[in-house]
């Protein structure tokens, strides 16, 4: 039985929706670590066939207070976890969401893909032009209208966003700085991945005080926000690009003023 007798079709199929987003991440999570993972593997692990694994994740399957408690015995969550899962807390999703779209670098991708002229609302097409799962996508696209940062518009999607580049200044420490270290790593790759022609990537070594860094880093965020502009202006899109500045220190003073 797809829901529960009593219950209309559409309550019964929110019910426990915290519980299920966790599923969702825990799924996504595995498929991070291990790109091979398949949703088989997962529903072997949560001692369940695969067709309704799928379903549960979807939410064309109601996810009963039976089933959350049975499932989270299979990951291993504690007994306080599992309650907080299943209260139907919209508020905590949203938070959990805000989170999520700062952590993963194809949130803002995705939303920025909408403006190329050539655009497909399509998780698969968004999930081949980005080098990520369709899992990853179509968990980010549900994510992004959940949020109301993307909707639909006759036949296609839109950003509601806008420009939301600078938003990792204002967000917590854990969830910007794992979105960093993800741009690094795509900055890394794109040494190998595109010709010089086609990215910039540079760098210079110089002295500077501690004292002025408050004031460059106003002075980078005017410098992006003036490259996006020009950028904006020139139009005719045809790829999605990012933009990534480091000021860091290479050297550490204070360990030559220890006696040795």
């Amino acid at each position: 039985m797809l829901y529960s007798e009593g219950d209309s079709f559409n309550s019964a199929l929110m019910r426990n929706e915290g519980f299920r987003q966790k599923l969702r991440q825990e799924m996504l999570d595995r498929t991070k670590r291990n790109p091979s993972y398949s949703m088989r593997a997962f529903a072997r692990t949560l001692d369940l066939d695969a067709a309704t694994l799928s379903q549960l994740l979807s939410g064309k399957r109601a996810l009963t207070d039976k089933m959350c408690l049975r499932l989270s015995g299979r990951l291993n969550l504690s007994p306080e976890e599992t309650q907080t899962l299943m209260k139907d807390e919209s508020y905590q999703l949203v938070k959990n969401d805000q989170f999520e779209v700062i952590s993963d670098w194809f949130h803002f991708a995705i939303l920025e893909l909408t403006y190329l002229p050539h655009f497909k609302p399509s998780v698969k097409w968004i999930a081949k032009v980005l080098g990520i799962t369709q899992h990853e996508t179509k968990d980010a696209v549900e994510r992004l209208f959940r949020l109301g940062l993307l909707k639909k518009s006759n036949a296609t999607w839109v950003d509601t966003m806008g420009d939301g580049g600078n938003l990792g200044n204002s967000v917590p420490g854990i969830a910007y700085t794992n979105y960093q270290r993800q741009l690094l790593k795509k900055a890394n790759l794109a040494m190998d991945q595109f010709p010089y022609d086609q990215r910039v990537q540079t760098s210079s070594t110089f002295p500077v005080s501690k004292t002025l860094i408050p004031k460059l880093k106003d002075y980078f965020l005017k410098c992006i926000k003036e490259t996006k502009k020009q950028a904006s202006e020139a139009g005719d899109y045809d790829e999605v690009y990012q933009l990534t500045l480091s000021l860091f220190p290479v050297s550490e003073t204070t360990r030559g003023k220890t006696n040795d």
